[in-house]
């Protein structure tokens, strides 16, 4: 079987997945956050972007590591919760598939008030393609006509509670130009979906000032 161009794109940030260490999980001690990181399906965390941004400014939280995010969305609820009920007013940052399931979990446990803010990055908002669905449970869960990706979209958030960033190059997470969001986002010159991960404009830019490091 031919691997989908989406995710062929992605090969070196599957690699270090597998590999690396973006595998693993990693909590922080600092006087500005808390942050805490939901990965995507093989998503992990990169040695540069998130994981030097957290230990160079000082900041405190977790990056989660659950291995692969491929079961149904639902079966993380719990562990989202359990980790947001850790900290005192976080901010979330889900990659990929990571924003999704988080934004079914403000959802679905009326928890907008347990957190400062929501970033997604990369998140396919859009859906993805069916081809994808071999991947797992939860790539089956995003496709277009699913009830569970209807039921994030439909999502209300308080104001300035939520900010989806996408890249203009990602092949997996377009940016939603047929769909109609109910919250601000922006998109990055970043070259793909796994290079979102690394790209310090948004980090610098947006993640320093709702931190108040800058």
């Amino acid at each position: 079987m031919s691997i989908p161009k989406e995710l062929s794109e992605d090969i070196p940030f599957l690699k270090e997945y597998l590999y690396g260490d973006a595998k693993k999980s990693y909590t922080f001690n600092g006087n500005f956050g808390p942050v805490i990181g939901i990965h995507g399906v093989y998503g992990g965390w990169m040695p540069d972007g998130i994981r030097s941004f957290m230990k160079q400014n000082d900041v405190s939280g977790t990056l989660v590591s659950w291995g692969s995010l491929t079961n149904s969305l639902e079966n993380y609820l719990p562990k989202i919760d359990a980790e947001v009920n850790k900290y005192k007013y976080p901010i979330l940052l889900g990659y990929s598939m990571g924003g999704i399931v988080a934004l079914l979990y403000l959802n679905r446990y009326k928890a907008w008030d347990k957190i400062k803010k929501i970033i997604t990055i990369a998140s396919p908002l859009a859906g993805l393609n069916p081809r994808l669905r071999y991947v797992g449970k939860s790539l089956e869960e995003m496709s277009p006509k699913n009830s569970i990706l209807k039921e994030v979209l439909n999502t209300r958030p308080p104001k300035d509670k939520v900010l989806s960033l996408f890249a203009h190059k990602d092949k997996l997470a377009p940016d939603p130009e047929v769909i109609k969001l109910n919250w601000p986002s922006v998109i990055l010159p970043a070259e793909s979906h796994g290079d979102i991960q690394n790209h310090h404009k948004w980090i610098d830019e947006i993640l320093k000032k709702d931190l108040g490091i800058i």
